[in-house]
């Protein structure tokens, strides 16, 4: 499915960045592959290889980090470039957000900035927030593509602003550790919110600030989901891998499998045109096992099929069959 994508996500602790990129992508802690604390620095990617993420707990070093070309005291880069950037603020647009946002826009990396718990904020606060992020992005942008002589590419990719909706989640009354929220198991209808530390006694068994269950907000997820396209819209072979790597709009994804299946069904019909029995077994049977891993690859699931395991059950029936008839 050609190279993941690539998103740096940077911003304060408990601004909601893990709980937005589980959202959408599906990572969690669980698919750290390897973390820098001292940097705060931490690299998350998926087994089927769609999304590698860089988390960054600062935004000022997340801009130091993207000027470097991802070398910060012998910290390892990912693949460059991003693909996208993901920067998180809670309440203020400091000097460090500044450097972040210039940092990416200067490497015309698409940027999403998210506005926090939108969801704990009044409406107003909200928009003045947002009209005050907007005003100094768009002084940035016109320094950047002032100090290059009026080089409008600055301008696509550009960026966008959005309001995150993610309740602050509570800490564990008993170690004060995070916590997840899901559904209680014998009450269906209700959620809550669970210890994570394996340590604790609490861990996944006392639920804290129970309410009824609420789906995943859809409106927001298509307007994030939207915003995301938008940034993403000039670079066709990026818009695919987000497209593919996201799990918000499934339309998607089944049309990208409809084309390989119809793509994979032209081709079979012409190497099946061959006279010659069974001369065409061993590239109808490569050829099936490909749409198979490439349907598979877009919704995230592993296929245990092997092609000499396939070709055997393929040329099994045939062979026995005319073995019958022979003896």
């Amino acid at each position: 499915m050609g190279a993941p994508f690539s998103i740096l996500v940077t911003g304060p602790k408990r601004t909601g960045k893990s709980q937005l990129v589980d959202r959408v992508f599906g990572l969690s802690s669980g698919d750290s592959v390897a973390s820098q604390p001292v940097t705060q620095i931490e690299h998350f990617a998926d087994e089927e290889g769609f999304i590698r993420c860089v988390f960054i707990g600062s935004s000022g070093v997340a801009s130091y980090y993207v000027r470097a070309g991802g070398m910060i005291e012998g910290v390892v880069k990912p693949p460059p470039p991003f693909d996208m950037a993901w920067i998180f603020i809670d309440g203020d647009f400091g000097v460090d957000e500044e450097m972040c946002v210039e940092a990416t826009l200067e490497k015309r990396i698409p940027t999403l900035i998210c506005i926090s718990h939108a969801d704990d904020r009044q409406p107003e606060d909200l928009k003045a927030v947002a009209a005050i992020v907007k005003s100094r992005v768009d002084i940035i942008l016109k320094d950047l593509i002032a100090q290059r002589e009026g080089d409008g590419s600055l301008a696509t990719p550009a960026f966008d602003v959005i309001q995150v909706q993610n309740p602050l989640p509570p800490t564990c009354m008993e170690c004060q550790s995070k916590t997840l929220q899901k559904r209680i198991p014998d009450v269906p209808t209700m959620q809550a919110w669970y210890c994570t530390n394996p340590e604790c006694e609490l861990c996944d068994i006392c639920p804290f600030k129970a309410t009824d269950f609420v789906p995943n907000q859809p409106v927001f997820n298509q307007e994030l989901h939207a915003k995301c396209l938008g940034l993403l819209h000039a670079n066709a072979t990026v818009t695919r891998r987000y497209q593919i790597a996201q799990l918000i709009d499934s339309a998607i994804k089944f049309e990208y499998a409809k084309t390989f299946i119809i793509t994979t069904t032209l081709i079979s019909t012409g190497l099946g045109a061959s006279p010659i029995p069974f001369a065409d077994a061993p590239l109808l049977v490569a050829t099936q096992l490909t749409l198979v891993n490439s349907v598979c690859s877009v919704y995230g699931v592993q296929n245990a099929s092997t092609y000499w395991g396939l070709f055997k059950n393929v040329m099994a029936t045939p062979i026995v069959g005319l073995a019958v008839q022979i003896y």
